[in-house]
């Protein structure tokens, strides 16, 4: 059954929520196969070191924003800095 038909009779408040919630996990998926062919070619500490270089500078960029359209993507820089971290991180395990 698909849910985009009913998407108009959500109240607003929640599509904007789950579009906010969603933004850093879709990116971080997208994300994954690309970094993990970046880091088998230049080594794992680099993804790690640029992924925590994102996700602070994301971070700082979601304490000073001042629309929700900002704030969605800043989460999808988070979520470009979580791939990193994650794929890196996964190995070293």
């Amino acid at each position: 059954m698909p849910i985009a038909p009913f998407i108009e009779y959500l109240p607003q408040e929640q599509v904007v929520r789950g579009i906010l919630f969603a933004s850093k996990c879709i990116v971080q998926l997208l994300c994954d196969p690309f970094v993990r062919l970046v880091s088998a070619r230049v080594g794992r500490s680099l993804p790690i070191l640029l992924g925590n270089l994102i996700i602070i500078s994301s971070s700082l960029m979601l304490a000073f924003v001042s629309s929700l359209h900002l704030v969605v993507i800043a989460r999808a820089i988070q979520g470009i800095g979580s791939s990193c971290v994650a794929v890196g991180g996964r190995v070293l395990c």
